[in-house]
């Protein structure tokens, strides 16, 4: 929520979408008239951020650029191809000490998530005498609408120094105690991503651990840390077919359908004005009322698409014409 001209808020949603069309809707929830300033479409690829479910999204809480002190912010951003901003990591949450390669890094392999040079170029390693990084959050730390419930942690990591000879560096990976990966043994300028399966909170912290291995001469480190929540999506958007009829309707007469007419027929809260879909998981449209609409010249072909339509009044208009054939062929339309 913004409560002054000076606060800023940057949502951020990750889905995987089946339609041809993506719509955006703000919806007044009674907290102030809702508005968006600006919009940006990143497409990713299909072999990263991949939601856990296909009814699902991930909404972006935190992205770390784990060893840094700030000063990356904005060299992060424009140089991440995906425009993603990477945060500096409080110490509170993680206790650690900054690391850096004092050599020039040119280029890694197997990075596939695209995580900018120079967040790989930085990383997290265990304050000295300790031998594990840890990592304690709450949800209850900043509230949010909807809560946080179920998240999904991304570890980046990328051994950016040589290691020496005789030196060796495995760790493994705990989460809230129980070991999840491992034993990890990173490769020279070689990116390595791991990606945890859906976290349910239930109310509690979300806490990991990348722990030394007794094997290992170094200690464990952290390059870049990406958490995210898992929304539900309740409804999947109004079927295909019954949007791009009901969107050649709109653009036969660009005028003369009501104003409300945007975004996605039947979603998120109320249909469009004339409209009643069906309550089922891929809504229909049922009902359309077009009456005195000024609507001139030949009833829209593409009514013909709306193949679950029970109701329809385009009474006290100008169509002229024969009544086409094709809406006697409507299986459920009922009234006309």
């Amino acid at each position: 929520m913004l409560t002054s001209a000076t606060d800023r808020l940057y949502p951020e949603l990750m889905n995987n979408t089946t339609e041809a069309s993506i719509f955006i809707c703000l919806v007044n929830i009674g907290e102030g008239t809702p508005f968006i300033s600006a919009l940006e479409l990143r497409p990713l690829s299909n072999s990263i951020y991949n939601q856990p479910g296909p009814s699902e999204a991930l909404n972006t809480l935190y992205r770390y650029d784990v060893g840094s002190n700030g000063d990356n912010l904005n060299t992060s951003y424009l140089k991440d191809p995906y425009t993603r901003t990477w945060d500096e990591l409080a110490p509170s949450l993680l206790p650690h000490s900054d690391f850096f390669s004092n050599n020039s890094i040119g280029a890694l392999t197997n990075d596939a998530y695209s995580i900018p040079l120079v967040v790989l170029s930085t990383a997290a390693k265990p304050l000295s005498g300790y031998r594990s990084l840890s990592f304690t959050w709450s949800p209850n730390d900043i509230p949010r609408l909807p809560p946080v419930q179920v998240v999904q942690v991304y570890w980046h990591f990328a051994e950016i120094e040589k290691l020496g000879f005789n030196d060796s560096m495995e760790f493994n990976i705990f989460l809230g105690g129980n070991p999840l990966f491992g034993p990890i043994k990173l490769r020279h300028l070689e990116a390595q991503t791991f990606v945890s399966p859906t976290i349910y909170l239930n109310g509690s912290s979300l806490s990991f651990s990348i722990n030394q291995t007794s094997s290992s001469t170094l200690p464990p480190i952290l390059n870049a840390l990406e958490i995210y929540s898992v929304i539900g999506l309740t409804k999947s958007p109004t079927n295909q077919e019954d949007v791009n009829a009901i969107m050649q309707v709109k653009a036969m007469y660009p005028c003369q359908v009501p104003r409300s007419w945007q975004g996605d027929p039947c979603l998120p809260v109320d249909p469009w004005d004339g409209l009643q879909c069906s309550s089922n998981n891929t809504p229909r449209i049922l009902y359309l009322d077009l009456s005195s609409s000024s609507l001139e010249g030949d009833i829209p072909p593409s009514l013909s698409n709306l193949t679950a339509l029970q109701y329809l009044n385009l009474s006290y208009n100008g169509l002229t014409g024969n009544i086409p054939e094709f809406l006697a062929q409507l299986p459920f339309l009922k009234i006309m």
